[in-house]
C-alpha cells in the first residue's frame, strides 16, 4: 500500500490514509476498477445474449481479478472513509455514480443469466425426455404390457461441463 503514501498501519492491519494524495489515489483506482468491471460484464452480457459462452469463460478470470482487486481496495476505502470524505468529497460523488452504473450492469447480466439458465434446464429436459423415449421398447410382452424395467419417468442425461 505504499503506492497510496501511506506509512501508518492501524491495529488490524489497514492501510491508514492520511494525505489528499492518497485518498486521491485511491478514489481514482476505486473508479477505474468500477468503471472496467462494468465494461467485462456489459461485455459477458454481450456474449451470453449471443450464446457465445466460450467467449464468456475467457473473461472469467480478468473479471475475477477485478473483483479482487475492488474488494481488497473497497476494505481500504470503508477503514478510511472519514478521511477521504474529508480530503476528497468530489470523488465520492464520482464513485457513487460510478457504483450506480456498476449495479446496473450487474442486474443487467443476472437477468440474461437467469434467461440461459432457463433456455439451458428447458433443453436438457427436453434432451432427457427424447432419449427416455427413444429408450423405450417398442413392443408388448405376452400380456399386452410393455415389456419389464420401462418407466414413464425423465431418463438421466449426462453432459461433459468441459466442452
Amino acid at each position: 500500500m505504499a503506492e497510496l503514501g501511506t506509512v501508518d498501519i492501524d491495529h488490524t492491519g489497514m492501510p491508514v490514509i492520511s494525505t489528499p494524495a492518497a485518498a486521491e489515489m485511491l478514489c481514482g483506482r476505486l473508479y477505474k476498477t468500477l468503471e472496467n468491471l462494468r465494461q467485462i460484464l456489459r461485455a459477458e452480457t454481450e456474449h451470453l445474449n449471443k450464446m457465445e459462452l466460450s467467449d464468456v469463460e475467457i473473461i472469467h478470470e480478468k473479471k475475477s481479478n477485478l473483483s479482487r482487486d475492488y474488494l481488497n481496495d473497497l476494505k481500504i476505502f470503508k477503514a478510511n472513509v472519514d478521511t477521504i470524505r474529508e480530503h476528497s468529497p468530489s470523488s465520492l460523488d464520482a464513485l457513487q455514480r460510478k457504483h450506480q452504473a456498476l449495479r446496473a450492469a450487474i442486474a443487467e447480466n443476472e437477468r440474461v443469466l437467469g434467461t440461459v439458465r432457463d433456455v439451458s434446464e428447458t433443453l436438457i429436459r427436453r434432451t432427457a425426455e427424447r432419449v427416455g423415449e427413444a429408450s423405450r421398447p417398442k413392443t408388448y410382452a405376452r400380456t399386452a404390457q410393455a415389456g419389464s424395467g420401462v418407466s414413464k419417468s425423465v431418463a438421466a442425461v449426462a453432459y461433459d461441463s468441459q466442452l
